[in-house]
Formats: structure tokens, sequence, C-alpha cells
């Protein structure tokens, strides 16, 4: 497994972004998929005690990842096709500073530091807003799935589009 990591903290126009992601890729001989880790916000309890529940937006959150990982695989600048497994191993947010664009932001590096690639295309956040990104869909407005299942979503689809699980 090649691990990857990315802590975006930014602020541009008072506006503050913060999100933390890890990842492990390995190539495949099947097709790519990229899977949430139940421990990816285990990091809750960690803070907060044993008992801590995950925030409501942490399937949004999920779903931000999966989409930044996939702009990631999409956009490498090798533009090597090898299929990867990708493991979301750890999203961290903030509940007044973390958007769904900044975790997706986030995967995306994530995934290129784990594969050591450079990327294409790459995001950008300037004056407030994220450029070269995946937009969050209608159907991600809501989130949803069961908050401790590993999702596992191909990469075939659209970077913005959301698989079901």
């Amino acid at each position: 497994m090649n691990p990857g990591h990315y802590y975006l903290a930014k602020q541009s126009g008072g506006i503050g972004q913060l999100a933390e992601v890890s990842v492990e890729t390995r190539p495949t001989d099947d097709s790519t998929s990229i899977a949430v880790s139940p421990e990816a916000f285990g990091w809750l309890k960690e803070l907060y005690g044993p008992n801590a529940w995950e925030w409501s937006v942490c399937d949004d959150y999920r779903d931000a990842a999966i989409a930044g990982c996939r702009y990631a695989i999409a956009n490498r600048k090798n533009e090597d096709s090898t299929p990867l497994d990708i493991r979301i191993s750890k999203i961290k947010g903030h509940p007044a500073h973390t958007t769904w664009e900044a975790v997706a932001f986030a995967a995306c590096f994530a995934v290129w530091n784990a594969l050591a690639d450079e990327g294409r295309n790459k995001p950008e956040f300037t004056h407030g807003k994220f450029t070269n990104l995946p937009k969050q869909t209608r159907s991600e407005q809501g989130g949803g799935g069961n908050a401790h299942e590993l999702h596992s979503h191909p990469s075939s689809a659209p970077p913005e589009a959301r698989a079901t699980p």
C-alpha cells in the first residue's frame, strides 16, 4: 500500500477552509475502486471519547472524498491507467470550517501524493472559491447511506456523479 495524506488549511477573504484526508493506494488487476474505511472518522472517538457520534455531515464528507479521489485518478499527470484500489482511511474536518469542496480538494491531493503524481487540471482555492474541482451534485446534498458501512465505488462514473454503495 502506498500512503498519501493532505492537510488543507487556507483562508481567503475571511473564509476558512480546513480538511485532512489520508488514503492508501495499491495497484490491482481489477477495475479501480474507492472505499471509505469504517474508521475514517475514528478520530472523533479519540478526540471526544468512546461514546462520540459521527456528525450529520460525515456522509457528505465521505461523498466529497470519493469525488476528490475520482478527480485525482481522472487527472493524473503521467496519464497512467493502472487500475487502483484506493482506501480512504481518514477524513478529518471542523464543524465550522470544513466544506464538501475542502474535503474533495484534500482527497484529490492525498491520492496524488500517494501516487507521487503532480496531477493536471489542479484544483485551486482563491478568493474564497474552489476551481477545477468536481461540484457537489444534487444527490450528494443530502448525504445518505449507513454511517458505519464500508462505501465502495467504481471510479468509472463521472467525477461529479455519486455512485450508490
